[in-house]
């Protein structure tokens, strides 16, 4: 029962009267619904017989109905020209319920007779729904409906109690006037406070944005200094014929970098990954630059695992890893081409050295662990491994970005093995062009996902 009604009490009131839940399953109908629509039951979905055509901002959503109850609602009934209208009502029971009441939208007599309806069939009144909000609101017009409901025969005397409550309402209504106007002063005191913090947040995102410019800028700045300690175009040319370097920071300054050089009849490549990214790894990526120039250039030393070695002792020391126990290190991959002697050795920390050579791929594997680092001892040994320079053969240095980018279907890492084929797959390409086919199968499988780390791979053909 709603409002303590029977079913026939609320039919004779209301005859075109819906009542669905909140997931438009329709609970109950007046007698006059089952009239214009015969095929109804108390199954049915609300949206599967009635549009809602007005207001337009409905959507058919039952959060917009309530939040429109109070607007003028048009229902257009599916398959006929008939529109039903009136408002709709929450009804706070034990489920949550909406209540639809009004009337069919009449253009001519003869749709009556089309509709098989009479003017039995309409409520006597028109004020009905303007009741039906007054009983939602007040727990004394709930009692006037019980004892107008046991009247409901007589309706001089229904139309009396509407009245009469109407008027109860009406003296309410004049006497919330002051707490309106106190909640409308409130109002306005909260606006003027809502402006005065809007106008102060806007000059703090210009001062934020102004900062940002100012980081940016500097961020640009470093990275043309980080670039300045790479190799350049021109000594790598005067180095060798047949190489390239695909270098692909993920954020404007990167913690992954390259070093080349000559000592004597020796030729080095190295490919370096600090820990961290962005400006952290700049950093990093600075002090493992000023550490090998020191190992190589002034010290002379040029066997890649005593190279490795010294790195470790010069990290740590730098950053006085034994006290503050920080936890930077760097992976990092050394080849020297001995040009005199006709070989090629290979010291690596954590990276290894992929090796193509009569069309088969090999990866020399490094030590597996960092230079630098407080856990480990302060005097670590590498391994070096040598390789005969017989015939023609391409190498390649690789940091983890590449390996570890996620993408594909099944957004995973793209692997060594998978890396390992890919580089044996474009053997039959120069070198100057490996590079894009690199990028290009990256970018590939990538996709959308964002780039995970510095990615750097340096590719070289000795004859």
């Amino acid at each position: 029962m709603l409002f303590e009604l029977q079913k026939e009490q609320l039919s004779s009131l209301f005859p075109f009267y819906i009542v669905f839940n909140t997931d438009f399953q329709i609970l109950d109908y007046g007698k006059s619904i089952d009239k214009i629509i015969p095929s109804i039951s108390a199954e049915n979905n609300f949206l599967s017989l009635f549009e809602i055509s007005r207001p337009r901002t409905i959507q058919q959503k039952i959060e917009n109905i309530l939040k429109n109850q109070h607007s003028l609602f048009i229902l257009k009934i599916k398959g006929t020209n008939l529109e039903l209208k009136g408002q709709m009502l929450s009804l706070h029971a034990d489920t949550p319920m909406i209540l639809f009441v009004g009337n069919p939208v009449l253009k001519d007599q003869g749709l009556l007779n089309t509709l098989g309806l009479t003017l039995n069939d309409f409520a006597v009144f028109d004020q009905t729904t303007d009741f039906l909000f007054l009983l939602q609101s007040n727990q004394n017009v709930m009692q006037d409906l019980q004892k107008f409901s046991q009247q409901i025969n007589e309706q001089n005397q229904h139309l009396h109690t509407i009245t009469q409550q109407l008027q109860a309402s009406l003296e309410e209504l004049q006497a919330s006037e002051e707490e309106t106007r106190q909640n409308a002063e409130e109002l306005h005191a909260i606006n003027e406070h809502l402006r005065d913090t809007t106008q102060e947040l806007h000059l703090q995102r210009k001062e934020l944005e102004r900062k940002n410019e100012y980081i940016l800028s500097s961020i640009n700045y470093a990275r043309k200094i980080q670039q300045s300690i790479l190799p350049t175009t021109s000594f790598l040319d005067s180095l060798w014929e047949n190489y390239f370097v695909l270098f692909m920071p993920k954020d404007i300054l990167s913690g992954d970098f390259y070093w080349a050089g000559q000592k004597k009849n020796k030729s080095l490549m190295i490919a370096v990954d600090c820990t961290g990214h962005g400006v952290p790894g700049a950093f990093m990526s600075l002090i493992a630059k000023n550490l090998l120039d020191q190992i190589i250039n002034e010290q002379n030393i040029t066997e890649p695992d005593w190279i490795l070695e010294n790195m470790h002792v010069g990290l740590r020391k730098v950053l006085n890893q034994q006290e503050n126990f920080s936890h930077e290190s760097v992976d990092i991959a050394v080849i020297v081409i001995d040009k005199k002697n006709k070989i090629l050795e290979f010291a690596g920390a954590r990276n290894a050295l992929y090796l193509c050579q009569n069309d088969q791929i090999t990866a020399l594997q490094a030590d597996k662990y960092s230079v630098g680092g407080y856990f480990l001892e302060n005097n670590l040994t590498f391994n070096k491994q040598v390789i005969p320079l017989n015939s023609t053969m391409r190498i390649y240095l690789c940091t983890d970005g590449y390996k570890d980018q996620f993408g594909g279907l099944s957004n995973k890492k793209y692997s060594s093995k998978a890396l390992k084929s890919l580089l044996l797959s474009i053997q039959g390409q120069p070198m100057s062009q490996q590079a894009h086919l690199l990028e290009k199968a990256l970018l590939d499988w990538k996709n959308k996902e964002v780039q995970t780390d510095d990615i750097l791979i340096l590719g070289l053909e000795i004859s």
